[in-house]
C-alpha cells in the first residue's frame, strides 16, 4: 500500500489539470478511488483513479488517471460519451511528466479546446460574480 501513499503528489497535479481547464467546479469530481484488479480485464492490477466529469452543452466530458499497482498509468479522455484518447504509460514518471502527458492526452482529446468555449467563459463570468 505504500504506493498508493506515493501518489499524493501526482493526484495533485490531477487536480491542478482540472483547475487550469477552468471549466469550474466540475459536476462530479472522480476519486481517488481505489479499483482492484478484477473489475478489469488488462494487467494493470489494482488502481486508484482521479479525475473529473462535467457537462458542456449537455454534452458528458472527463478525464481519468489510473495509478496501477504495477508501474503502468493509464489516461482516458472522452467527450460526449465518446472515448477520444486512451493512453498506457510505462516507465518512471515524476510530477513534471505526468503534468505535460496529461496535458498532451486532453488537448488530444478536445477538451482544452472545450475550456476556451464561450458558454464556458459565460459559466466562469458568473461564477466569479457570485463570490
Amino acid at each position: 500500500m505504500r504506493w498508493i501513499i506515493a501518489l499524493n503528489p501526482y493526484l495533485d497535479v490531477v487536480n491542478a489539470k482540472t483547475a487550469k481547464l477552468g471549466l469550474g467546479e466540475p459536476r462530479l469530481q472522480v476519486g481517488p478511488a481505489y479499483l482492484p484488479r478484477e473489475r478489469f480485464e488488462d494487467s494493470g492490477g489494482d488502481r486508484i483513479r482521479k479525475g473529473a466529469v462535467w457537462f458542456v452543452g449537455g454534452r458528458n466530458c472527463g478525464f481519468h488517471v489510473d495509478f496501477c499497482a504495477n508501474g503502468y498509468t493509464h489516461i482516458e479522455a472522452w467527450v460526449g460519451g465518446d472515448r477520444r484518447i486512451s493512453s498506457w504509460i510505462s516507465g518512471s514518471s515524476t510530477e513534471n511528466s505526468l503534468k505535460k502527458d496529461l496535458g498532451v492526452c486532453l488537448a488530444a482529446a478536445g477538451l482544452t479546446d472545450l475550456a476556451r468555449t464561450e458558454e464556458v467563459r459565460t459559466q466562469l463570468f458568473q461564477g466569479s460574480a457570485k463570490k
